[in-house]
């Protein structure tokens, strides 16, 4: 658990303009960091081959690799698909106003397209898990990433991703993490983390660690100009929910370490193409991205060498890597 100490400065009299019990400043502070788990659970895997793929399973969730790729093909639970589209590396992202400001669409456009090239795989099968690695090259910024997939006895998935830069300069990374596409009747979730609004690596002291209960469509944030947005600072865990014929249904993230996210109805494509709020089109899905960094937003639109500050940067000299933990829920 974590345990954090929150402090508020109130007005314990009725300014003018202002109402009696107005907070005039607060601030937390983290008295004990959080812990991340890290046991694995007991029990036992049934595990099946075919050509050129695996399925492992406890009876009730199952999951399918591609032997020759490691990808992850399927991920089910009660005969339910969790996701759509099933976790990727991602690096780019829909360029700020103070991105525009710094250039960054130019500098960071070889990020965007995450052409990849596998390279082979590895499976270590035991009684209570299998391990699938992939090794990938990235086509149009030349380095290696690897995914690894560890399925356990109670049906929950643990992703990790490491990145390495091969010999090529690279320009810095607008961000570090996983994409994956979610079914639109995925509609309510819960978090503990920083909230409850929008917040980044440079702009998140105003933003309270907590558990907070929020909508898809309540992530979104209307900005003239569509651009990255609803970013959410040090995840610890979090819960989607979706209702529907079947009853309550869902899963849960955890996180492993340093970890932001977001969750929002449009792509990072669909906040890029359109110039205005209302051009956005919902096109039925999902999107949640799980980063172990995003590039901070600086202040790049006030001018020439006002931009994001290095603390905040990913530079592409780094080796970064990170995980999360993906448990189904039936409720």
């Amino acid at each position: 658990g974590e345990w954090t100490l929150t402090v508020y400065a109130v007005s314990n009299e009725k300014p003018e303009l202002l109402n009696e019990g107005h907070i005039a400043a607060e601030e937390q502070f983290v008295l004990q960091p959080y812990t991340f788990a890290t046991t694995l659970p007991e029990g036992k895997i049934e595990i099946e081959r075919g050509e050129g793929w695996i399925v492992a399973h406890n009876g009730v969730t199952g999951v399918q690799f591609s032997t020759r790729t490691g990808r992850l093909t399927d991920y089910v639970s009660d005969g339910r698909h969790i996701m759509r589209e099933l976790p990727e590396p991602w690096f780019w992202r829909a360029m700020t106003d103070n991105d525009w400001g710094e250039g960054l669409q130019r500098t960071a456009n070889v990020w965007r397209t995450n052409r990849r090239k596998a390279l082979g795989a590895t499976i270590e099968k035991y009684d209570d898990r299998v391990v699938v690695k992939g090794k990938y090259y990235l086509v149009d910024a030349p380095s290696e990433y690897t995914l690894t997939y560890t399925f356990m006895a109670d049906g929950s998935l643990k992703v990790e991703v490491a990145w390495q830069r091969g010999e090529r300069e690279l320009p810095e990374l607008p961000r570090f993490g996983m994409r994956m596409i979610l079914p639109t009747d995925y509609k309510r979730f819960v978090y503990y983390g920083r909230g409850p609004w929008e917040n980044y690596i440079d702009r998140c002291s105003g933003s309270m660690f907590g558990r907070y209960y929020t909508t898809i469509d309540d992530m979104f944030e209307p900005y003239p100009n569509p651009q990255s947005m609803g970013n959410r600072e040090a995840l610890r865990d979090l819960t989607l929910y979706t209702t529907g014929a079947a009853g309550r249904a869902g899963f849960r993230v955890e996180a492993q370490g340093q970890v932001a996210f977001s969750v929002l109805p449009y792509s990072d494509t669909d906040l890029k193409d359109a110039a205005h709020t209302w051009e956005l089109v919902r096109r039925g899905s999902t999107y949640a991205h799980f980063d172990y960094m995003q590039r901070g937003i600086g202040n790049g639109s006030c001018g020439k060498n006002t931009g994001t500050i290095g603390a905040y940067q990913i530079p592409s000299s780094g080796t970064y890597s990170h995980s999360l933990r993906f448990i189904p829920l039936v409720v």
